[in-house]
């Protein structure tokens, strides 16, 4: 049961689980079990077989986020099932590779993924904003006494009536607030509001903010573009890690503006509204490793490789889209297909479903060899020929936990076992 504060509101319900395994067995209120049901996304609710107790378990999800409210509120923690410190290198890495990744944690943070991310997002930006705040042009609409850029004449004619002032004029400003600056800001506040974060790391966010003066608050929708280019090169890392932090870049920040339900609207199921919260989805940041770290390695054998392209049918009519999620293309064409599976490879057998798929995009893309890559499992490299058909689906495990020399050393076998 949850307590009231003395302030008289009622705490939230903290519940800790891990990333795999069986779950746990809870007693949970009814208003809990609305709010967590209708958080499908993050976590699986089940009947623990006794009346009141239930059987939650995660949903390839990790992080901290509070959801619903009054009585049904709950604070959801999921722990990953790899190191903390593992999971800040795999983000990096399959963001953009820096030096910051080998970067050692502190030790009162090394083992919780807020306060660690929150540490890391801190350095980050604190060493790109010490290089200088990067400004930009923007243009901008204005009613000014003095001529600047362009008169907007038919706005000085609808609204002036003749008066000679204020002038309706459009001008390009050099200003601080530009898309990449919103991003960072509206990431530092959101990390300074979540639990868990050390007072220190806090301080140093709100040190940053303070760079970043002048610079406006993102609006509800869509994160603004970017373009990564020659000035901007510097900021990629941040803003990699803050569309993390924001949703864009395999993480969901509980801010209400994800579409949950599905409808397009963008509005969550009311009881799964989402508060502060930073939650990331671990098979979206394991298929951005691989994408990365294999592409490199083929490139050494003059491949490359390209990431859930969105062109491809599966039929003649071109009704069915397929993405894959690589493509290897070498000097005369597209060599094989390779699929990334967060799961474990269990019994060393893969499920006939990815088999299938697998069997289906080697069809669709006119191609014999696809390869099956699975997040862990006791499987080796395993070869499955296709009855009827030059197809073979190679099966393999690239864990990533143990050390980054291994992991390192396991992505060099994948590369050049799949370069064929």
């Amino acid at each position: 049961m949850t307590t009231g504060t003395p302030s008289g509101v009622i705490a939230p319900r903290r519940i800790d689980l891990t990333e795999t395994g069986p779950g746990a067995s809870l007693a949970l209120t009814p208003p809990q079990i609305a709010t967590l049901t209708a958080a499908a996304h993050l976590v699986r609710v089940e009947s623990g077989g006794a009346p009141g107790r239930w059987r939650l378990s995660a949903r390839q999800r990790v992080g901290a986020v509070r959801l619903g409210s009054g009585e049904g509120a709950v604070e959801l923690r999921i722990r990953p099932k790899v190191a903390v410190d593992r999971l800040m290198y795999l983000l990096g890495f399959g963001s953009e590779p820096r030096p910051w990744q080998a970067e050692t944690l502190p030790a009162e943070v090394s083992h919780d993924l807020v306060p660690a991310f929150a540490e890391v997002f801190a350095q980050v930006v604190s060493r790109v904003l010490g290089a200088g705040v990067l400004h930009g042009y923007r243009e901008r609409e204005d009613e000014l006494n003095v001529v600047r850029g362009r008169i907007r004449v038919r706005e000085q004619m609808r609204r002036g009536f003749g008066a000679p002032i204020p002038l309706a004029v459009a001008y390009d400003d050099f200003s601080p607030d530009i898309p990449e600056n919103r991003i960072l800001l509206a990431a530092i506040r959101a990390l300074t509001a979540l639990p868990g974060v050390r007072r220190r790391t806090a301080r140093n966010l709100h040190h940053q903010a303070a760079r970043l003066s002048g610079v406006a608050a993102l609006r509800p929708g869509p994160l603004p573009a970017w373009t990564r280019s020659r000035l901007n090169e510097r900021y990629a890392p941040a803003l990699r890690l803050a569309e993390t932090v924001l949703g864009g870049s395999g993480a969901e920040h509980g801010f209400g503006n994800r579409d949950r339900d599905g409808d397009g609207t963008g509005n969550p199921r009311a009881g799964a509204r989402e508060l502060p919260g930073l939650v990331v989805d671990m098979a979206r940041v394991f298929e951005d490793f691989l994408s990365v770290a294999l592409g490199s390695g083929l490139a050494a054998h003059g491949l490359r490789c390209a990431g859930q392209e969105p062109h491809h049918r599966l039929d003649e009519a071109g009704r069915v889209r397929i993405r894959p999620d690589l493509v290897v293309r070498g000097r005369d064409g597209i060599r094989c297909v390779v699929d990334a599976k967060y799961k474990d490879l269990k019994g060393g057998l893969p499920p006939t479903t990815d088999l299938y798929q697998m069997v289906s995009y080697c069809t669709a893309l006119g191609v014999e060899r696809a390869h099956l890559v699975y997040a862990g499992g006791a499987g080796q490299t395993d070869t499955h020929s296709v009855r009827g058909a030059p197809i073979s689906v190679h099966v393999h495990v690239l864990d990533p936990s143990g050390s980054v020399t291994d992991l390192e050393n396991r992505v060099r076998a994948l590369a050049d076992a799949v370069a064929g």
